[in-house]
């Protein structure tokens, strides 16, 4: 880490003492610069080691160890140490991700039944989707499930078995905000079943009754 990365800002603990800070462009500049340090000797997937599950254009903040750069930068060593950790966890997050999908791919062809295909796609957002969350908190939960389900479709379209390609995925404005507030089983099925509509262009059939308590608020008044 210490090959790749430049001078570390200088930093300063925060005067309320919850934090340290630094300089806001020096801090981007500095991430950024170890990002493409990091890629050029690693590899392209290595420059994710900052990614905050659900950060940036997918809502959210950091769950990792990384979270906002100013505020993330400490001392040197301590911010050294500190990248390195997050491109080791960052790498394991990676290889569980795409064991899950060895395991899943490939999924059923165009040729399959809509029934047939929805099944498997739902079951494969109900996989992904603990498999996605494995790093990240309730908040933040949203913006992993999108990218992860994302990845895996175009995963599936290059092996040939998504149709006509990804099925309005690739926007996850939408998702997030609809899923942003966690990841109880509930969450799970319905972000699943989200998932295999868009996949597969196919409407379930279950129409399950809404136990929700008649004088509360309802999802589906949203």
């Amino acid at each position: 880490m210490r090959s790749v990365a430049l001078p570390v800002p200088a930093a300063s603990p925060h005067p309320s003492g919850s934090c340290w800070q630094a300089d806001p462009q020096e801090s981007r500049e500095w991430s950024r610069a170890v990002s493409r340090g990091l890629a050029e000797r690693y590899g392209r997937w290595a420059a994710g080691w900052s990614w905050g599950i659900g950060s940036g254009d997918y809502g959210g903040e950091s769950s990792m160890l990384w979270g906002t750069d100013m505020y993330s930068i400490t001392t040197p060593g301590e911010t050294i140490a500190r990248v390195a950790n997050c491109l080791i966890r960052w790498r394991n997050w990676l290889e569980d991700v795409a064991w899950h999908f060895d395991q899943l791919l490939p999924m059923p062809g165009p040729e399959a039944a809509p029934a047939v295909a929805f099944a498997a796609w739902e079951a494969a957002g109900v996989r992904l989707a603990h498999a996605a969350g494995s790093s990240t908190d309730i908040d933040n939960w949203g913006g992993w499930v999108w990218r992860v389900y994302f990845w895996f479709a175009e995963a599936a379209e290059a092996a040939g078995c998504a149709g006509e390609g990804p099925h309005d995925v690739t926007q996850p404005a939408a998702f997030v905000k609809h899923f942003w507030f966690g990841s109880a089983t509930l969450d799970i099925a319905e972000a699943a079943q989200w998932y295999a509509r868009r996949m597969t262009g196919h409407q379930d059939a279950r129409d399950w009754p809404d136990i929700w308590p008649h004088d509360w608020p309802s999802r589906r008044q949203r």
